[in-house]
């Protein structure tokens, strides 16, 4: 992580659609600037992480945007800050 390297601060290196150089959290794919729809669903860190804590990856939940989506009540994982549950 540099962030006065003008190559990694253009990537995406979390797959949330935020640059590098402006993401609130440039290794949590769960934090970026808010914009929906713009995830790289293809990035494997994006693809693994539950954004919504539905209990269902991004990359298979048919809304990682929806905590009410995708996920069964018994899979809810309570502990993630990060989420939309919160």
């Amino acid at each position: 992580e540099d962030a006065t390297n003008p190559v990694w601060a253009t990537a995406d290196c979390d797959g949330d659609g935020t640059p590098n150089g402006v993401d609130p959290d440039s290794q949590d794919p769960c934090v970026d600037d808010g914009t929906v729809g713009d995830e790289d669903t293809s990035n494997a860190i994006y693809a693994a992480a539950d954004c919504d804590g539905d209990g269902t990856p991004n990359g298979t939940d048919s809304d990682p945007n929806d905590p009410c989506v995708g996920g069964t009540v018994a899979s809810v994982d309570l502990t993630n800050i990060t989420s939309a549950w919160a």
